[in-house]
């Protein structure tokens, strides 16, 4: 129930996850898991893009006039939240990969994932690198700015590093793996 109410409580948070959870509970319901993964999946995945877009151009528009005010508040967080962006990222992956011995393919969904849970600790930090300026608001606007190139490009990186070392990790895990056990 506290889960429920803290979604209510932020909608940005709340109501794609609400109306995600429907619409793919009406759709298997109506026409059937198949249907869902095979026809609606890749639609719905061409209209997140435009819904994302979509939100990066309202949150632009609200606080547009302050970010073209203050341009060199993109140059103050850009380095910080970019080098915060790439450690997690490879920092995640391996990990996941040297540590536990995952596939690449693996490691790198780890390593996205860690990035993207810890985006509202980018945006903290930057609240904290501006709290004394009017401009606090204007940095919420300015994370997403450089967090979407940023995740962009270790996306692309992903792939590369999925298509060029695709079970890099597991041999050497396995590895250890045997010599700890015939020791």
């Amino acid at each position: 129930m506290r889960i429920f109410t803290h979604l209510l409580t932020k909608p940005h948070l709340g109501l794609p996850l609400i109306t995600a959870y429907l619409t793919q509970r009406a759709a298997v319901k109506t026409k059937g898991e198949t249907w869902f993964k095979e026809r609606l999946t890749p639609v719905l995945g061409k209209v997140q893009l435009g819904a994302l877009l979509g939100t990066l151009v309202v949150m632009f528009a609200l606080k547009g006039e302050a970010i073209l005010n203050a341009p060199q508040l993109i140059g103050y967080m850009i380095f910080p939240l970019a080098l915060f962006f790439l450690t997690l990222f490879f920092v995640g992956t391996l990990s996941a990969c040297i540590g536990m011995g995952l596939s690449m393919e693996k490691s790198v969904t780890v390593g996205f994932h860690v990035t993207g849970r810890n985006f509202e600790l980018s945006i903290a930090l930057a609240l904290t690198a501006f709290a004394a300026s009017p401009l606090v608001a204007v940095s919420t606007v300015i994370g997403p700015l450089i967090e979407v190139p940023v995740m962009l490009t270790l996306a692309w990186m992903g792939r590369w590093l999925v298509q060029r070392y695709p079970l890099c990790c597991v041999p050497a895990r396995a590895d250890l793996m045997s010599q700890s056990n015939g020791a």
